[in-house]
């Protein structure tokens, strides 16, 4: 059982991560520590007992903005449930990741970070979905749910390409970033899913909201804002 001594290192750690990543997700990596040391409130050398760099700090704000559940993650996805097609999962992800982003200061800060060419973290987040979203899609394939000419592989990185691209132009005002996504998922499903099964997919904001807030990144993020503010 942690001790006191354990309990405080763990909390520290917490509150600096969470910190970090609301300073991230407004300035990026040109962020220094003292930005960061100053709005947690922590003196540098606090700082350097749990992380000796910016880059640390900023591998486990990543680290915490990187949305995964243990039944989807390549792979090992699993088909989806309640009888709903693969293309309907597809549309789940990219809606709830949308959703969760205004709400996860972590997300903003990880996609943040992951986009900027100078950081040693450019392209980590797309690296890390690419392999989950081909899988998907090529089950949708493999299933019929896609129109025959429909290149599964590339349809992943469109998609992935469409998102990112909208995450961009949502940095200042995230909260509108969950309806650009019902835009991008009711584009990619008509030009590549077929008639009926499109018919069968729920596309809505609601939807989105409502995984989001089952995911257990959303109850965290309450909390860390509740116990750090």
């Amino acid at each position: 059982m942690p001790g006191p001594h354990q309990d405080r290192a763990r909390t520290t750690r917490e509150r600096l991560v969470h910190g970090a990543a609301l300073v991230f997700a407004d300035l990026g990596y040109t962020a220094s520590l003292s930005d960061i040391t100053e709005a947690i409130g922590i003196s540098k050398g606090g700082f350097y007992h749990h992380f000796r760099t910016k880059d640390a700090i900023a591998a486990a704000v990543i680290d915490g903005g990187v949305v995964t559940d243990e039944p989807m993650s390549g792979s090992a996805l699993a088909p989806p449930t309640g009888g709903h097609p693969w293309a309907q999962l597809m549309v789940d992800l990219a809606s709830r990741l949308a959703a969760l982003t205004p709400e996860v200061p972590a997300i903003r800060a990880a996609h943040r970070l992951a986009t900027e060419p100078s950081t040693p973290f450019f392209g980590q987040i797309w690296r890390h979905y690419l392999p989950a979203i081909t899988h998907v899609l090529q089950q949708a394939h493999e299933m019929g749910e896609l129109l025959p000419w429909i290149d599964s592989d590339e349809m992943a990185r469109t998609w992935i390409a469409a998102y990112t691209g909208y995450d961009l132009m949502r940095r200042s005002d995230p909260e509108n970033l969950p309806q650009d996504i019902v835009g991008l998922n009711r584009s990619m499903v008509v030009q590549g899913v077929r008639l009926e099964v499109q018919r069968e997919l729920d596309l809505t904001i609601q939807r989105g909201r409502n995984l989001a807030a089952a995911h257990p990144l959303y109850a965290r993020a309450k909390a860390l804002a509740a116990a750090y503010s």
